[in-house]
């Protein structure tokens, strides 16, 4: 019997890998996740790689994002911004460990490391086998100027938010962390965020830094609260 994949995620995973795309409808972790369904599938890697016209290795970059700790995954995105991590530098982090991986992450967005220095970072690791915060320090070194960012990471705990966040794409779970925290707070307020299945990372400056500490009666608690209102309203 000739095997072929669904049609809706032999397009969805065409459109989010072509070039020249505009938005795409896949985040890296959901090709990764779509290389490993066409694996249970039983095709091969250079089967995959043919159906979506790229080369069998970067499917194999993506495949390995699976081993990135579930807390961080839904932070890779396709190019890097203050509150996601570039595809080309989460490959990267797979070389360490689960807690070095999460440790990392948190540098990255609040040094918004680039992927030269994360490879940096990573090569001393493994060459000079030094603690991680002391190769983070050592490239930060080399920086002319360090500028910070403030980061904030929660749970999310609500059941009725969890089952819409299990079914949801990572675009469709960003929109809604965008209107529910656009909907309360200023638009004064600059900040930037990703929402994972289980929980979220926020980013910001110093006046963000502020008013997440003034939400009541705690930062993880408000969040969830304005999540599930916003899916509340929206039916």
């Amino acid at each position: 019997m000739d095997k072929s994949l669904p049609n809706e995620l032999r397009r969805n995973l065409i459109m989010s890998l072509g070039t020249g795309l505009g938005q795409r409808v896949l985040s890296p972790l959901e090709v990764a996740e779509g290389f490993r369904d066409a694996k249970n599938m039983d095709f091969s890697l250079k089967e995959i790689a043919e159906i979506v016209n790229i080369d069998s290795s970067m499917v194999g970059r993506f495949l390995n994002l699976l081993q990135l700790s579930p807390e961080i995954r839904h932070l890779v995105g396709w190019r890097v911004s203050d509150s996601t991590i570039a595809f080309s530098t989460a490959s990267h982090m797979t070389r360490l460990n689960v807690d070095e991986q999460q440790a990392l992450t948190h540098e990255i967005l609040r040094n918004r490391l680039t992927r030269l220095e994360v490879v940096h970072i990573i090569q001393l690791r493994e060459d000079v086998h030094k603690e991680l915060p002391i190769c983070v320090k050592k490239v930060l070194e080399l920086r002319p100027v360090i500028v910070q960012k403030h980061i904030f990471a929660g749970a999310v705990v609500n059941n009725k938010v969890l089952k819409f966040l299990e079914v949801s794409s990572q675009a469709q779970r960003d929109r809604l962390l965008v209107a529910a925290v656009q909907k309360s707070w200023s638009h004064n307020i600059k900040w930037s965020g990703r929402l994972g299945r289980r929980s979220y990372t926020l980013v910001g400056g110093q006046e963000f830094l502020e008013h997440m500490h003034s939400l009541k009666p705690d930062f993880e608690k408000a969040i969830n609260q304005l999540l599930l209102d916003e899916i509340e309203n929206d039916r």
